[in-house]
């Protein structure tokens, strides 16, 4: 009778272990609560071993990375493989490139395709275009350098006799000065002084000997007779280096 009744205790031991391994199937993980694992985790296999997937569709959530996300994966000539992601991608914080945020980290970030800002663009250093740059908008710029280090025009325009501007760039406006018998250039973004910056003034009549100066971030341009010395009003085109 003990016999029978250790067979019958071993019979359903086995079925109670065939049961809970039933519960889920060999590929399927189902915790009942936080799963805290110290080790390294390495998945290999084919089909659904490929891939990990967190979270389903519709519902949100946060998968927290402390460390490096890196592809060991190389290619026939035994390059890295670079980590693909298939979607869109969303950054609350921070992007740099290097092991620091701060400056003197020299290696770039490349995008090869479209970039689209729709905020505000600073950039501390250098900015170096191997292709075309067209803005749709107005641009401010300080100072521009050519190749070989040769300054281009900040501003250069074209004033009528009576201050009124007749073309030139946008960042220009210019007004005759009565009182003190001058022209006076404002250029917005610049705060002329007339040491810091090249000017050259043609006159479009003859007769006509120009001067330049500076005020209050303004430049100066005085227009005189060359026989008289007196200062006249002319019209006159001018270039700002």
């Amino acid at each position: 009778m003990k016999k029978a009744l250790g067979t019958i205790a071993v019979f359903f031991g086995i079925f109670a272990f065939v049961a809970l391994a039933s519960a889920s199937t060999g590929d399927v993980l189902q915790p009942a609560s936080s799963v805290i694992y110290d080790e390294n985790l390495i998945v290999n296999g084919t089909g659904i071993f490929d891939s990990i997937k967190v979270g389903k569709q519709g519902v949100g959530g946060v998968t927290f990375f402390n460390g490096t996300i890196i592809n060991e994966t190389t290619d026939e000539n035994d390059k890295p493989v670079p980590v693909t992601i298939g979607d869109d991608v969303r950054i609350d914080g921070m992007i740099w490139r290097g092991a620091t945020s701060g400056p003197g980290d020299s290696m770039p970030i490349k995008l090869n395709d479209d970039v689209s800002v729709y905020g505000n663009l600073t950039v501390t250093g250098s900015t170096t275009l191997n292709s075309d740059l067209t803005v749709s908008g107005k641009t401010i710029v300080n100072e521009l350098t050519g190749p070989n280090g040769v300054g281009l025009p900040v501003a250069y325009g074209i004033c009528d006799d009576d201050g009124s501007t007749l073309g030139g760039t946008s960042n220009v406006v210019c007004s005759w000065n009565a009182g003190t018998h001058r022209y006076e250039i404002a250029i917005e973004g610049i705060d002329y002084y007339y040491s810091d910056y090249v000017t050259i003034v043609t006159p479009i009549d003859d007769d006509c000997l120009p001067s330049v100066g500076s005020m209050m971030g303004k430049l100066l341009v005085y227009i005189e007779d060359p026989i008289s010395s007196d200062t006249k009003q002319c019209g006159f085109n001018f270039v700002t280096f």
